[in-house]
């Protein structure tokens, strides 16, 4: 196993360009693509990308790092990451710690915490709030994380999530046909009304014509899955339930402290400025 190292941005694309064409992942993120560091960059944010590798299997983040008042030091944060590739949870595993532990590597950038906040996701079942989802029904997904972290030696801490903990996901692997037909009939008719009618009926069912097109060309991209990102109000979970799809839970968020004192009270003013959902 090689130590964790850095890694330049096109190489990190390249990797999760190679990941998702093998098969490897079910979900690419684009929070975790080169193109949002880049983006990011227009408002101050710097990127790291790290990554702990065994053969082809691999476990990674691109890290988004911004500076602290107060002489607090950097944040560096990991949305919807570390992505996870690996042939079985034992070599997983190996790869989650190695990671945690090389987290350390983002003090020479001057970062006294890091939040990860992993990607992978369950379904909902159907009687679950889907905005405030019990904690239980995530837990799997934060331990194998906590197991790293025990493994490690490293103690990570729960913490409110940036991006958001629910969201919908559309299948989208047997075409758009198949896709149209799990609509409600109100949405397909809404739908029909934004994207075939006349001017008024686009102002007024604008949202409908946005999905429409956007689930279109997804499938003509051959995308795999339609992430409505995010269910943060009953009324969003009703019109993201109109147009099928499978609602799901993530794991949340951690810290980690680099800095045996700053870091705490980076999470503290974190918590007390609403950082997170």
């Amino acid at each position: 196993m090689s130590p964790v190292v850095r890694e330049e941005s096109s190489a990190w694309g390249a990797r999760l360009r190679a990941a998702a064409t093998g098969g490897h992942l079910t979900d690419l993120p684009f929070v975790q693509q080169p193109a949002w560091a880049a983006s990011k960059a227009l408002t101050g944010w710097e990127s790291v990308r790290l990554v702990a590798q065994d053969g082809v299997a691999w476990v990674g983040a691109q890290f988004l790092i911004q500076r602290l008042p107060a002489g607090l030091g950097r944040i560096a944060y990991a949305p919807r990451g570390p992505i996870v590739v690996a042939p079985n949870e034992a070599v997983a595993a190996t790869l989650r710690a190695e990671l945690l532990r090389g987290l350390t590597e983002l003090r020479s950038d001057g970062v006294t915490l890091v939040r990860l906040e992993p990607g992978n996701s369950t379904p909902l079942p159907d009687e679950a709030d889907q905005v405030n989802p019990a904690d239980d029904l995530s837990a799997d997904l934060r331990a194998p994380w906590q197991a790293a972290a025990t493994t490690a030696r490293i103690t990570l801490h729960r913490a409110r999530p940036v991006q958001p903990s629910t969201s919908r996901r559309v299948d989208l692997t047997a075409g758009m046909e198949t896709v149209r037909a799990a609509w409600r009939s109100k949405w397909r008719q809404y739908a029909r009304h934004a994207t075939e009618s006349t001017n008024s009926g686009n102002e007024l069912r604008a949202p409908y014509a946005l999905k429409v097109t956007a689930m279109e060309r997804a499938v003509a991209r051959g995308s795999a899955t339609y992430d409505m990102w995010g269910i943060s109000t009953a009324g969003i979970a009703h019109f993201k339930a109109g147009w099928g799809g499978v609602p799901v839970v993530y794991p949340g968020a951690f810290d980690l402290d680099l800095d045996p004192i700053r870091g705490p009270l980076v999470r503290l003013a974190l918590r007390l400025r609403g950082f997170g959902a």
